[in-house]
């Protein structure tokens, strides 16, 4: 018979706390489901500590008694508040590895919405792009940066030549964006600007062909109402202001002058600001105006394309 030890690991704020294991190099995952009391959140760790798929668990009988031990101490940070992404330090997004911290928001699956229609209509422009130069591409509040390294890592799958310039306002976030994109093996630039404040004195006068942002947009007073792990997020990438809007209509109003003349806007918005954004579309002149939904049949992008208004005395 397996003799029982106390082990003591550190909860979320510091405190030890004694958790009982069997002594012995590997343990039953039902012992682990026991002690952790939560099945499926013992899966969803195993499949990021252990590298393997969500899949690759289920067929787990017997793991590593050190990884066990590692398993309740994500467990327990995530039992307070933590969201499971920071526990773990990383996450996967649109099929890639990415690091996550404190001062990053965690990629949502909602977002891959937004880079599928940005691939799709690059694909669209590059039978016209490819003999004349590369795409250009400038993601605005990039945060962890998987927008940028998401588009460009598939970029070069396509052999689609690009060069892509990344913004935040927070160079604790673009750290991690440097990080990522080195995980990834891609070549991004990354900028420190409060939004286009910095771009022209670093990129000079190229202008883009695609401009893309997951702004800060939720409601001020909304924050946290739906979901209390979001306020262990930085407020910064989250807070659009009492309405939502507020960087909607910064970038929409300012982007114009950083496009090329055809050149497209993407934004991705909130399930119930569709209409309101692509309003702010119309309002400054941006045309072939659309919303598209994602999977959950949520409004979740809306993009346009800017033409240049004739100088004068042309015809």
């Amino acid at each position: 018979m397996q003799r029982q030890v106390v082990h003591r690991y550190c909860d979320v704020n510091g405190r030890q706390n004694a958790v009982t294991v069997i002594r012995r190099k590997q343990i039953k995952l039902g012992e682990l489901f026991t002690e952790v009391g939560d099945r499926d959140l013992v899966r969803e760790i195993l499949s990021y500590v252990c590298d393997i798929s969500l899949g690759q668990v289920f067929l787990l009988q017997e793991i590593d008694n050190k990884v066990a031990k590692q398993v309740i101490c994500v467990a327990n940070e995530v039992k307070n508040g933590v969201p499971l992404a920071y526990a773990v330090g990383k996450t996967w997004f649109f099929g890639l590895p990415f690091v996550v911290n404190e001062h990053v928001l965690v990629p949502r699956n909602d977002t891959e919405t937004l880079i599928e229609t940005v691939l799709s209509w690059c694909r669209g422009i590059w039978e016209d792009k490819k003999n004349k130069g590369s795409i250009r591409i400038l993601d605005m509040c990039t945060g962890s940066g998987c927008i940028a390294v998401a588009v460009k890592k598939n970029f070069d799958e396509m052999n689609i030549r690009s060069r892509v310039v990344a913004i935040d306002i927070s160079e604790k976030a673009l750290d991690v964006a440097r990080k990522n994109a080195k995980l990834n093996e891609v070549d991004v630039e990354f900028i420190q600007s409060d939004l286009f404040k910095n771009v022209l004195s670093i990129v000079g006068g190229d202008k883009f062909d695609v401009i893309v942002s997951n702004p800060p947009y939720v409601r001020t007073g909304d924050i946290g109402v739906a979901d209390k792990t979001v306020l262990k997020e930085p407020w910064i990438a989250l807070d659009g202001g009492e309405d939502g809007l507020e960087f909607y209509r910064r970038i929409i109003s300012e982007a114009v002058d950083y496009l090329v003349d055809g050149g497209g806007l993407f934004v991705e918005v909130g399930f119930d600001q569709g209409f309101d954004v692509a309003g702010l579309f119309v309002k400054h002149g941006y045309s072939n105006i659309s919303v598209r939904k994602d999977m959950e049949n949520r409004d979740r992008v809306v993009y346009g394309k800017f033409a240049a208004k004739p100088k004068e005395g042309s015809i």
